[in-house]
Order: C-alpha cells, then sequence, then structure tokens
C-alpha cells in the first residue's frame, strides 16, 4: 500500500506539477477506494459464484431436455423404421407367396401335360399289345 501511495505521489507531481505530503486528503481516498475495489471483488466475485452456479443448473436442465427431445425423435425414427420395414416384408412375403403359387401352378400343368402324354404312350401301347397278341394267336 506504502508503494501505491509513494507511486500516486509521484504521478501527481508528474502530471499536475504539485506536490503533496503522505497526509494529503487525496491519498484517503486512495485507501477508501483500494478497500471499496477490494469489496466491490468480493462481492463480484460472489455474485460471480452464484451465476455460474445457475449458469450450470440451467445447462444442465438444457442438456437433460436436449436429451429427452432427441430420444423422442430417435424413438420416431425408429417406430417409422420399424413400420417400413414390416411393410417391406410384407411386401416382399406376398410377392414371394405369389410366386411360388405361379410355380406351384406351373407345376400342375406341366405334370398335367405329362399325364396326358403318358395316357396316350399307354394307349398306344396297349393297342400295340392287342396286335401283338392278336398277331401270336393268328399265326
Amino acid at each position: 500500500m506504502e508503494n501505491k501511495k509513494k507511486e500516486l505521489i509521484e504521478l501527481i507531481a508528474k502530471e499536475n506539477r504539485v506536490l503533496i505530503g503522505s497526509d494529503d486528503p487525496i491519498l484517503i481516498l486512495l485507501t477508501a477506494n483500494e478497500y471499496l475495489i477490494k469489496n466491490l471483488h468480493i462481492e463480484l466475485d460472489s455474485i460471480l459464484k452464484y451465476y455460474s452456479s445457475e449458469l450450470e443448473l440451467l445447462a444442465t436442465k438444457r442438456e437433460k431436455l436436449a436429451t429427452q427431445k432427441a430420444e423422442k425423435i430417435l424413438n420416431v425414427a425408429l417406430d417409422a423404421s420399424k413400420k417400413t420395414l414390416t411393410t417391406h416384408t410384407e411386401e416382399i412375403f406376398l410377392k414371394i407367396t405369389d410366386k411360388i403359387k405361379d410355380e406351384i401352378l406351373a407345376a400342375k400343368i406341366n405334370i398335367k401335360n405329362e399325364r396326358k402324354k403318358l395316357e396316350i404312350f399307354f394307349v398306344i401301347n396297349i393297342i400295340f399289345c392287342f396286335f401283338i397278341t392278336g398277331a401270336i394267336f393268328l399265326r
């Protein structure tokens, strides 16, 4: 504090070309000013701590809200994806089912055609058997 008083006395002498003593009232103002600044610093520090904790609480609340909103958005997106996947799966299942039905129908038609061919061959074989049997008896 003494150094500050000396500095102030020198500054006033240099700037204003006035000499003041160590008991000058201006030095009382310097002491009062330093006291007020010190108390202001303590008070501002206290206020800063208070508002820092308030801001921290607000940030935590905002973070929780943001997390909740993000979870809601993700859940909605997940539900939409599940619905889309289910819809596409059902569509694919129906297409596969239709394709299998078409293949079964085609196989039935194929079997029916082959059966007709076999019936014709069977009839032709029976006719040949009669001719052969008749030729054997006629001899």
